[in-house]
Protein backbone atom coordinates (compact mmCIF):
# COMPACT_ATOMS: atom_id res chain seq x y z
CA UNK A 1 0.00 0.00 0.00
CA UNK A 2 1.66 3.91 -0.87
CA UNK A 3 2.37 5.58 1.99
CA UNK A 4 0.37 9.39 2.06
CA UNK A 5 1.57 12.35 4.10
CA UNK A 6 -0.27 14.30 6.40
CA UNK A 7 0.36 17.76 7.79
CA UNK A 8 -1.03 18.39 11.37
CA UNK A 9 -2.03 21.35 12.79
CA UNK A 10 -3.27 22.22 16.38
CA UNK A 11 -5.01 25.44 17.71
CA UNK A 12 -2.08 27.12 19.49
CA UNK A 13 -4.81 29.16 20.88
CA UNK A 14 -6.71 26.97 22.56
CA UNK A 15 -5.57 25.35 26.32
CA UNK A 16 -6.15 21.42 27.14
CA UNK A 17 -6.11 18.76 25.61
CA UNK A 18 -3.90 19.85 22.16
CA UNK A 19 -5.01 16.21 20.20
CA UNK A 20 -8.81 16.96 20.79
CA UNK A 21 -8.33 20.04 18.02
CA UNK A 22 -6.04 18.39 15.78
CA UNK A 23 -6.57 18.34 11.85
CA UNK A 24 -5.07 16.01 9.59
CA UNK A 25 -4.59 17.51 5.80
CA UNK A 26 -3.65 14.96 3.43
CA UNK A 27 -0.81 16.66 1.23
CA UNK A 28 -0.96 15.54 -2.79
CA UNK A 29 -3.65 15.87 -5.37
CA UNK A 30 -6.77 16.19 -3.86
CA UNK A 31 -9.57 14.53 -7.04
CA UNK A 32 -12.52 15.44 -4.85
CA UNK A 33 -11.26 19.10 -4.47
CA UNK A 34 -10.13 18.93 -8.55
CA UNK A 35 -14.09 17.61 -9.35
CA UNK A 36 -16.29 19.84 -7.25
CA UNK A 37 -13.77 22.93 -6.28
CA UNK A 38 -16.06 25.06 -4.88
CA UNK A 39 -18.39 22.29 -3.18
CA UNK A 40 -15.63 20.31 -1.81
CA UNK A 41 -13.80 23.88 -0.56
CA UNK A 42 -17.50 24.63 0.97
CA UNK A 43 -18.11 21.10 2.33
CA UNK A 44 -14.57 22.20 4.41
CA UNK A 45 -16.13 25.18 5.68
CA UNK A 46 -13.75 27.50 3.75
CA UNK A 47 -16.20 29.69 2.69
CA UNK A 48 -14.12 32.33 1.46
CA UNK A 49 -11.97 30.03 -0.52
CA UNK A 50 -15.42 28.78 -2.30
CA UNK A 51 -16.48 32.02 -3.45
CA UNK A 52 -13.20 32.54 -4.51
CA UNK A 53 -12.88 29.46 -6.13
CA UNK A 54 -16.35 30.28 -8.17
CA UNK A 55 -15.35 33.38 -8.69
CA UNK A 56 -11.82 33.08 -10.61
CA UNK A 57 -13.53 29.59 -12.84
CA UNK A 58 -16.73 32.26 -13.73
CA UNK A 59 -13.76 35.22 -14.85
CA UNK A 60 -11.53 32.80 -16.10
CA UNK A 61 -14.87 31.55 -18.41
CA UNK A 62 -15.84 34.93 -19.06
CA UNK A 63 -12.30 35.90 -20.50
CA UNK A 64 -12.55 32.09 -22.53
CA UNK A 65 -15.79 33.42 -23.98
CA UNK A 66 -14.77 36.97 -24.78
CA UNK A 67 -11.83 36.06 -26.69
CA UNK A 68 -13.82 34.07 -28.67
CA UNK A 69 -11.70 30.33 -27.94
CA UNK A 70 -13.24 27.51 -29.43
CA UNK A 71 -14.79 24.79 -27.87
CA UNK A 72 -11.59 22.40 -27.91
CA UNK A 73 -9.30 25.17 -26.58
CA UNK A 74 -11.88 26.03 -23.93
CA UNK A 75 -12.50 22.18 -22.61
CA UNK A 76 -8.62 21.97 -22.70
CA UNK A 77 -8.06 25.13 -20.36
CA UNK A 78 -11.13 23.89 -18.13
CA UNK A 79 -8.75 20.42 -17.70
CA UNK A 80 -6.01 22.80 -17.04
CA UNK A 81 -8.09 24.46 -14.26
CA UNK A 82 -9.27 21.15 -12.52
CA UNK A 83 -5.80 20.40 -12.47
CA UNK A 84 -4.63 22.98 -10.25
CA UNK A 85 -7.56 23.03 -8.40
CA UNK A 86 -6.98 19.50 -7.70
CA UNK A 87 -2.93 20.39 -6.97
CA UNK A 88 -3.74 23.60 -5.50
CA UNK A 89 -6.59 22.24 -2.34
CA UNK A 90 -3.57 21.06 0.05
CA UNK A 91 -1.87 24.51 0.23
CA UNK A 92 -5.51 26.00 0.09
CA UNK A 93 -6.87 24.41 3.29
CA UNK A 94 -3.49 24.82 5.33
CA UNK A 95 -3.40 28.51 4.39
CA UNK A 96 -6.93 28.82 6.25
CA UNK A 97 -5.98 26.95 8.81
CA UNK A 98 -3.21 29.40 9.80
CA UNK A 99 -5.10 32.17 9.10
CA UNK A 100 -7.52 30.40 11.76
CA UNK A 101 -4.53 30.43 14.26
CA UNK A 102 -4.12 27.09 13.59
CA UNK A 103 -0.15 26.14 14.14
CA UNK A 104 1.63 23.59 11.81
CA UNK A 105 2.24 20.69 14.77
CA UNK A 106 3.73 17.61 12.74
CA UNK A 107 4.31 16.17 9.03
CA UNK A 108 3.35 12.63 8.83
CA UNK A 109 3.66 9.72 6.93
CA UNK A 110 1.27 6.59 7.16
CA UNK A 111 -0.91 4.71 5.03
CA UNK A 112 -4.16 6.26 5.73
CA UNK A 113 -5.93 9.21 8.32
CA UNK A 114 -6.12 6.45 11.01
CA UNK A 115 -2.50 5.51 10.85
CA UNK A 116 -1.07 8.95 10.79
CA UNK A 117 -3.58 10.12 13.67
CA UNK A 118 -2.13 6.43 15.72
CA UNK A 119 1.50 7.72 14.51
CA UNK A 120 1.25 11.13 15.60
CA UNK A 121 0.29 10.53 18.80
CA UNK A 122 2.24 7.62 19.64
CA UNK A 123 5.70 9.19 18.80
CA UNK A 124 4.91 12.72 20.65
CA UNK A 125 2.84 11.26 23.48
CA UNK A 126 2.21 13.85 26.20
CA UNK A 127 4.59 16.48 24.38
CA UNK A 128 1.17 16.85 21.93
CA UNK A 129 -1.44 17.47 25.11
CA UNK A 130 0.41 20.48 26.50
CA UNK A 131 -0.78 24.11 25.85
CA UNK A 132 1.40 26.93 24.88
CA UNK A 133 1.99 29.31 27.22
Amino acid sequence: MAMKTYIAYSHSERGGDRRLDTVLVPDGFRPWAALFGPFWAAGHRLWTEAFGILAAWLIFEAFLAAGGVGVPMTALADVGLVLVMGYAASPIQQWALERRGYALLDIVVAEDELAAVRRLFDRDGPAVAETRR
